[in-house]
């Protein structure tokens, strides 16, 4: 049995929900209609083929580790393929392997940018301004890479998902049902939406849902709780929000003693009398390498900061770039309380550090608790067990040693009841296995509400 929150899996994009029904829904075909789906889809495909090999799915235990993302690398590709063949070119078209090949592809060695709007050449959708004799197909990642330069505001690319046809736009903007945009953000990134709604993003090649860059509640809480209340979250906000209107990537680096700061990484920094920065003077002094160094308040002490800080084993994300690694080994060596890290990619998304888990009610974590010692219990409900394990997984960083405890004895006994459920002469699943929880080191009671 595989099970989801249903409130997550409803916030998700998925083309059912977005999709005028005046046009085609993959389901209907087929295809997945959303991320999510084909995720869930191919991960119940390959679970099916682990236990048609074995009678212990032992395989199974290492999926979420190790199997994980090229899961959902087969499912992104499934999904996109499904897209192309509902609304582009209706013999299919590799668009998810093209669109990460241009992607990391530099002009000139830059990085670029640009955007392709996908859909049926015939349809009347699109206004053909440049029209090529010969079109480009997708897998001819040069020649795409080179088109895809001369799109801008007003002109895309246009595609059925196998071959870019011209360079246009849309003939009626408030028409875009069955209209895709393709859009590459940076190197090695690109996302895939309509109708303004973002169905999946990609970063170096793996997929996952969209995300909002960050919200201004999430940010003001985190200056909040970093800085005990002190920090001017609403101007740190505006500068953070400015910073992501820039066409490069930045970091803005808060501490408390920011002044002290400056002095000490100077001559690395260019230290400078504490101001307020506008929106024009942000723009040109994230024009030269290295970070912003502000304090609580939001007056700027320095820029042009390039940050130290030494390696610590299992810190660190080689999927990101140096700028994330760098603003990672500072924020480990900074005194707890006195740092925030603002990271600004290239695509506008944003970084904090630290990031700080949501706060819950401790009695939100006693009920689930109590929910799965209940559904444990003799005799067994599994749909019900399943869905408490779950719920209390997705909590296990706020438990303490004796929820642990509890929580790992009503595993171990929805895994007994399971065995014994299997009667003589019958065959099934005697054992799924389970992780058993453990104390979180770095949960703290400031992650309850109450």
């Amino acid at each position: 049995m595989v099970t989801v929150l249903r409130p997550r899996w409803d916030e998700a994009p998925a083309l059912l929900a977005e999709i005028s029904p005046t046009v085609p829904v993959l389901g209907t075909r087929g295809y997945p209609q959303s991320l999510q789906h084909a995720v869930v889809s191919e991960a119940l495909r390959e679970m099916t083929l682990a236990l048609s090999l074995s009678a212990e799915p032992e395989g199974l235990r290492t999926w979420t580790s190790e199997l994980a993302p090229e899961t959902v690398r087969m499912a992104a590709n499934q999904f996109v393929r499904g897209i192309v063949t509902g609304y582009g070119n209706e013999y299919g078209g590799d668009l998810f392997s093209a669109m990460n090949a241009v992607s990391a592809q530099p002009y000139e060695g830059r990085t670029g940018v640009g955007t392709l709007l996908l859909g049926k050449r015939r349809g009347g959708l699109f206004d053909m301004d440049i029209d090529f004799k010969t079109g480009i197909r997708l897998s001819e990642t040069r020649a795409l890479r080179k088109a895809l330069e001369m799109t801008g505001a007003n002109l895309a690319l246009l595609t059925d998902g196998e071959n870019a046809t011209g360079l246009g736009q849309l003939r009626d903007r408030d028409a875009t049902d069955g209209v895709f945009e393709v859009t590459v953000t940076g190197r090695g990134q690109w996302s895939l939406g309509t109708r303004g709604v973002p169905l999946i993003a990609v970063h170096n090649g793996d997929p996952s849902l969209p995300r909002d860059r960050i919200s201004k509640a999430t940010f003001l809480d985190t200056v909040s709780r970093v800085f005990n209340g002190a920090g001017d979250g609403e101007a740190l906000w505006a500068l953070t929000d400015q910073a992501a209107e820039q066409q490069h990537g930045t970091m803005l680096v808060v501490r408390v003693d920011a002044d002290d700061e400056a002095e000490r990484l100077a001559p690395q920094a260019l230290a400078i009398a504490p101001r307020r920065l506008d929106p024009a003077s942000l723009a040109s002094l994230t024009a030269i390498d290295g970070a912003i160094l502000v304090a609580p308040d939001a007056q700027c002490h320095a820029v042009g900061v390039i940050l130290d800080g030494h390696a610590v084993a299992g810190v660190g994300d080689p999927s990101r770039g140096a700028r994330y690694n760098s603003a990672l080994r500072y924020h480990q060596g900074a005194p707890e309380g006195t740092t925030l890290i603002v990271i600004v990619s290239e695509d506008g998304m944003i970084n904090l550090l630290p990031n700080l888990r949501r706060r819950v009610s401790r009695g939100a974590v006693d009920r689930a608790i109590r929910e799965l010692a209940d559904a444990s219990a003799d005799p067994v409900d599994f749909e019900r067990a399943a869905n408490a394990s779950a719920h209390v997984r997705s909590l296990s960083f706020y438990l303490s040693e004796r929820q642990s405890h509890e929580a790992n004895e009503a595993f171990e006994a929805i895994e007994q009841a399971r065995e014994e459920s299997i009667r003589p002469g019958e065959t099934g699943i005697t054992r799924v296995g389970y992780t058993k929880l453990e104390v979180d080191p770095q949960m703290k009671d400031g992650y309850f509400l109450d």
